[in-house]
């Protein structure tokens, strides 16, 4: 596991494909095994946001800075009708204080989103696989078939 709590991807399918590998077995699943993985990972990534869990903290995250945001406000104007010098430098201390709260929130969001970018495109990679895999296998049954009609011309050549 990872210090965000996912395992890696890459070192999972590794894993599984070390396994698959000395497996005896004629059907090979290692693919369709490490894809299943990655979307699982994926899942797991998803339910921290779209899970009731995971929409309560985001929608606590959102009040938040707007009550951050609505402090910042309320210490501008507080500070445009101060006199003293010293008020003022504190309520700016005190938006200041707000501000770098946004910015980590911000940045934190950021993270988020580049981690779940990362998943998807861990996703469109499995799909451009699979997809390889079917032109693959529709390409060898071309040949197959080009072959059985090579094979049937040569035959009825004989007759």
């Amino acid at each position: 596991m990872g210090k965000l709590g996912l395992p890696s991807a890459i070192e999972v399918r590794d894993k599984v494909e070390e396994i698959a590998t000395n497996d005896d077995n004629a059907v090979n699943s290692v693919d369709k095994v490490t894809n299943e993985i990655d979307r699982q990972i994926t899942r797991a990534d998803s339910d921290t946001t779209l899970s009731k869990e995971g929409q309560e903290l985001t929608k606590q995250q959102v009040e938040k800075t707007q009550t951050s945001i609505e402090q910042v406000q309320a210490d501008a104007s507080a500070a445009q009708d101060d006199v003293v010098t010293q008020n003022v430098m504190k309520r700016i201390a005190q938006q200041n204080t707000q501000i770098a709260g946004i910015l980590g929130a911000m940045r934190t969001d950021g993270l988020k989103l580049k981690q779940s970018q990362d998943l998807a495109n861990l996703n469109l990679t499995n799909i451009s696989r699979s997809l390889d895999g079917q032109n693959q296998a529709h390409q060898k049954e071309t040949v197959g078939q080009g072959f059985n009609n090579l094979r049937t011309a040569s035959q009825a050549r004989l007759f």
